[in-house]
């Protein structure tokens, strides 16, 4: 391969440790797939730093899928390791999990100039996952016309700590532990499981005035109503709080709500913060309009 350089930048030296490198990265991706992958002519049209990043990418995540077919005998297509990286693995994870990787790769190589090559491999290497992740998708998860939507990527790689610190989203809008789109909720709970919600597509209303016939407020603000399935579920988020007398209040609530709408379920904050999953599992169970009656 022969690669242009700048000497001042990267040593004569390291470009030839790093060719090494993507021709190995190169064979073991193509060994691991069965047939040309990484091709010759693709590497010599990019940049060593580049190149690098293109082999890495594809022989760690080849290598993660053998590796879970041996050792877990899961050898059908679309499961394992690369499924629960695409599916599960937030994009700061990722972003670590590559940080990590690259650098136990270079250290390796013991470079004269480890620290430039790092700096200038490692913007390439997010990409260059996230071209596999749709390719991936497409071929293994059953996707089709996958795209990565390059603008809301870039905005998330270039934050700053100063942007995260400012207190506001990228829209501007104030973002603090109890603060979801702008709307103060009573607890981070309350935030969490909103999120949850809204990550799944799933409708709901927020802090909703309700007038209840033969209360004794004048109205209340429902934590959360849920809708799915032309099925409506009233959410509620009982914080420390809840105790005593306004347990009692509660009660005169819920008696009210009941004569009118009997499909509501009622979780505490620790419940919420422990094991948010499971929350979402007990009321998505309740929107299915195969569940049964709506007062069951």
């Amino acid at each position: 391969m022969n690669y242009s350089y700048n000497p001042r930048e990267i040593p004569l030296g390291d470009i030839n440790k790093l060719t090494t490198a993507i021709k190995l990265g190169q064979q073991n991706a193509n060994k691991l797939w069965g047939e040309e992958l990484v091709s010759d002519k693709f590497l010599n049209s990019i940049p060593i730093t580049q190149s690098y990043a293109y082999c890495l990418v594809r022989s760690s995540t080849l290598s993660d899928q053998l590796d879970d077919a041996i050792f877990n005998q899961n050898f059908e297509d679309g499961r394992g390791l690369l499924r629960h990286q695409i599916e599960d693995r937030t994009l700061l994870e990722t972003f670590i999990y590559w940080h990590e990787t690259l650098h136990n790769s270079l250290s390796q190589l013991d470079l004269d100039a480890y620290d430039d090559c790092f700096i200038k491999i490692m913007p390439n290497v997010v990409p260059y996952y996230f071209n596999f992740v749709v390719d991936y998708s497409e071929k293994f998860l059953g996707q089709r016309n996958v795209i990565i939507n390059q603008n809301l990527l870039n905005k998330w790689l270039k934050r700053t700590p100063s942007s995260f610190l400012s207190g506001k989203d990228e829209r501007g809008i104030p973002d603090t532990p109890t603060t979801y789109r702008g709307i103060e909720l009573k607890s981070p709970g309350h935030k969490r499981l909103c999120e949850k919600l809204a990550d799944n597509k799933i409708m709901f209303m927020i802090e909703a005035p309700t007038f209840i016939p033969f209360d004794a407020k004048n109205y209340r603000k429902i934590d959360l109503i849920v809708v799915k399935n032309d099925r409506a579920l009233i959410v509620e988020i009982d914080g420390s709080g809840h105790l005593g007398q306004k347990r009692e209040d509660d009660y005169r609530r819920d008696y009210a709500i009941d004569d009118n709408w009997s499909h509501q379920i009622r979780f505490s904050h620790r419940e919420v913060m422990d094991d948010l999953d499971l929350v979402f599992k007990r009321i998505m169970k309740k929107l299915d309009k195969n569940y049964g009656d709506i007062r069951n």
